[in-house]
């Protein structure tokens, strides 16, 4: 893992409402890549891995790094070495956060280009609450479901967003900028990731754990499953 290239239909699914918080409350300080690559310097406060795939799908954590920490971790073990991989990644000191781009309105180049050129992407986020849940989203409800199915057969608890703004089915939301026009959305709470992991500092990130593995293997059965 971690290899480097520069730089409202029916879902299928029942929803359970439980309370949540966003990973950190604050107010995006940008709303596009442009006006933060004025700001923020690449190599140093922020950084693109990504690499090509060869199946449709590309997995992503546009607010990877220390943004929402242990995303990228999980999107680029769900991607392997078939399918598509993209990470934006947080490099600061503190404070991170500024640098999270409204998945709406994400627009940094390569990620655009990537999405467009997969048949499905999957996005991972991560949320601030400690409860271990996984909430689904997107337009892509054929793959909502399946995906609700094999982690729910593994244990995990499975629920849809209470805030309808993280649904993720707008159009422009960037799990639904693929070539089908529909993707997955996938907001990973706290007290799941660091269940997921020894812990969510970038030490304790290199290490998974067994709920790690377990949760990454329902994801790729999920995407075999669509008989691709």
């Amino acid at each position: 893992m971690g290899r480097q290239r520069a730089s409202q239909p029916d879902d299928g699914y029942k929803a359970t409402f439980v309370k949540v918080m966003p990973e950190e409350v604050m107010v995006d300080t940008y709303y596009n890549y442009n006006d933060l690559s004025e700001n923020e310097v690449e190599g140093v406060d922020f950084r693109i891995r990504w690499r090509e795939g060869t199946t449709g799908y590309c997995i992503m954590a546009p607010h990877g790094g220390e943004i929402e920490p242990g995303t990228s971790e999980i999107a680029d073990a769900i991607a392997g070495d078939d399918h598509a991989f993209y990470s934006f990644e947080g490099m600061k000191p503190s404070g991170n956060s500024v640098l999270h781009i409204p998945s709406t309105c994400f627009d940094e180049p390569k990620a655009v280009w990537l999405a467009k050129m997969s048949e499905t992407v999957i996005t991972i986020h991560g949320c601030a609450d400690k409860d271990s849940s996984a909430f689904i989203g997107g337009l892509d409800s054929m793959l909502i479901h399946k995906t609700t199915e094999r982690l729910q057969r593994q244990g995990f608890s499975v629920e849809k967003h209470p805030n309808q703004n993280l649904h993720g089915v707008h159009p422009d939301n960037l799990c639904n900028l693929s070539a089908s026009g529909k993707g997955v959305q996938l907001e990973l709470t706290k007290g799941l990731r660091r269940q997921m992991l020894t812990d969510l500092t970038p030490r304790g990130k290199k290490v998974e754990t067994r709920v790690f593995f377990e949760f990454i293997l329902a994801i790729r059965e999920a995407l075999d499953r669509r008989g691709r």
